[in-house]
């Protein structure tokens, strides 16, 4: 199944050099993301995305020779944003 952010309308971004702070609105949380977070989300605001075609993007953006151990670190970041709210399984397959 796809993964797609939750209330994209609704996160407030500030983005430095290796992070970035995120306000949602609707939960009234400010959260402090790495790059590698802020990027998933940010594709993930953009279109919904499977796990392997999310890491294949992420994977070109930071060039790391062991997909397999980079697609379980993506996974891993997945349940933790979706832990914050801040995304969940699609039901569409593209927005």
């Amino acid at each position: 199944m796809p993964w797609c952010a939750t209330g994209a309308d609704s996160l407030e971004w500030r983005h430095w050099d290796d992070e970035s702070i995120l306000y949602d609105c609707r939960s009234g949380q400010t959260h402090l993301l790495t790059a590698l977070a802020s990027a998933a989300l940010q594709l993930l605001a953009e279109r919904d995305l499977e796990l392997h075609d999310l890491t294949d993007q992420l994977a070109g953006t930071w060039n790391l020779p062991d997909a397999e151990e980079f697609a379980a670190q993506i996974d891993t970041l997945l349940h933790q944003l979706e832990d914050l709210g801040l995304v969940e399984y699609s039901n569409a397959t593209n927005r």
